[in-house]
């Protein structure tokens, strides 16, 4: 057996594994769960493969069976990650007028992964890990959330009065 030959055993081994994971839970393992020693293996050969797609090493063929698959490959740098998850929670924010909580990721994948993202940007802000830029990101964003919802209650206030009025004639 030849050294590629191995290595191409192993990537179609994990691969599979990556495919009766996703078949029976209808997604791929996220961070929270690699307590799991399988689905740690799992996880980070799916990290490995977007790497090595960041990269350019990855084949065609694996590129496509990849996607096929349903996996997102991604050149997203982490700056770009976190902007988009930013933009995610601003859109929710304003259109649910409160923080995501899904604690079940079978209820809601996508909304558990925004929600797991704002629990870790509050650790990274309790630690002292979180950048300046992007404190003062979240601040200027909480400051016109807090600027909609003042509006808000005064469009509330304003249909009161206008109800009460009418209701007095």
């Amino acid at each position: 057996m030849f050294f590629g030959d191995a290595r191409n055993e192993r990537w179609e081994t994990s691969y599979l594994a990556a495919v009766k994971f996703k078949e029976k839970n209808g997604r791929f393992p996220s961070r929270s769960e690699i307590d799991d020693p399988e689905i740690r293996l799992i996880y980070s050969w799916i990290m490995n493969q977007n790497q090595l797609y960041k990269n350019g090493e990855l084949s065609s063929e694996r590129i496509e069976k990849l996607k096929t698959l349903g996996l997102k490959l991604s050149t997203d740098t982490l700056n770009d990650l976190w902007d988009k998850r930013y933009k995610e929670l601003c859109d929710y924010l304003c259109k649910n007028k409160k923080y995501p909580v899904v604690r079940d990721p079978k209820t809601n994948f996508d909304l558990y992964q925004l929600y797991r993202w704002v629990l870790h940007q509050r650790i990274l802000y309790k630690s002292g890990k979180l950048s300046p830029e992007r404190i003062d990101f979240q601040h200027q964003e909480k400051h016109l959330m807090e600027r909609r919802l003042v509006n808000d209650i005064g469009k509330i206030i304003d249909f009161i009065s206008k109800v009460n009025l009418m209701m007095n004639k």
